[in-house]
């Protein structure tokens, strides 16, 4: 799931792969491509989860977890 992106990365030094990661996971995630302040919304979600979960890897299951916890998201 995770193409652009290499998991060594911080919101610092690599915002623009991580956003760009983050609009194909709502893509993929929920079919539709997001808006600017979704991603936003997903940026912050990242971000802070980095801080919490010690980590790239932990951010991007925040992210995913987030993703799949919305009532977009449906498996038939």
């Amino acid at each position: 799931m995770l193409t652009e992106v290499t998991g060594a990365e911080t919101a610092d030094s690599d915002e623009d792969a991580v956003r760009a990661q983050l609009r194909l996971l709502h893509e993929r995630a929920l079919s539709r491509e997001p808006t600017d302040d979704e991603v936003d919304s997903l940026f912050a979600l990242w971000a802070d989860s980095y801080i919490s979960e010690g980590g790239a890897t932990g951010a991007w299951a925040s992210v995913i977890a987030a993703l799949i916890s919305s009532p977009e998201y449906l498996v038939y």
